[in-house]
């Protein structure tokens, strides 16, 4: 008899020890649920949200960037204004001068017959600019590149718009 109470208590400790068990287990199933079920509409949420950014958000941006890139790449034919050559002296002392003959590469074929009429604030803005310059300035092609750009802003900057697109040096003596 005491050999049976002793398998049946035996019996039921093993019994609560599975019960235990399977509480544990249930317990820590419960939470795993809980985070897998609230992760996955997140995580489906997140990848939402990156196809939405990456995709059809932009894609208006990026057709209007695409229509824009079109407009710059359509050739506009190119007018050119030839300004008489300037003889001018250089800054520094001495006897150096320079003599440069210029003409400005314009967007569009009117561009050139409205320049015309500005031709003297032009020529002046110019002349200024060159005898602000000294002879190691303009001897070398670094110097002559940037006194190009320079040349269009400035002529820019009389006109409206930027209608000046390039400057040509048609004949430059720096001496």
């Amino acid at each position: 008899m005491a050999q049976r109470k002793k398998a049946e208590k035996g019996k039921k400790e093993a019994k609560a020890k599975r019960k235990k068990k399977e509480a544990k287990a249930e317990k820590k199933g419960l939470p795993v649920k809980w985070i897998v079920i609230a992760l996955v509409p997140l995580i489906l949420g997140g990848g939402g949200f990156f196809a939405w950014q990456k995709f059809l958000k932009g894609k208006g941006k990026a057709e209007e960037k695409k229509v824009e890139v079109a407009k710059k790449n359509e050739k506009v034919p190119m007018s050119y204004l030839s300004l008489e050559p300037f003889v001018v002296n250089l800054r520094g002392g001495g006897r150096r001068f320079l003599k440069v003959a210029i003409t400005l590469g314009l967007e569009g074929e009117k561009t050139a017959e409205q320049l015309k009429a500005r031709i003297p604030p032009i020529r002046n803005a110019i002349l200024l600019l060159l005898t602000n310059k000294t002879f190691e300035e303009v001897s070398s092609v670094g110097g002559k590149k940037k006194l190009q750009k320079e040349i269009i802003a400035c002529v820019n900057g009389i006109v409206e718009g930027e209608k000046v697109k390039e400057v040509y040096f048609t004949d430059f003596i720096a001496q």
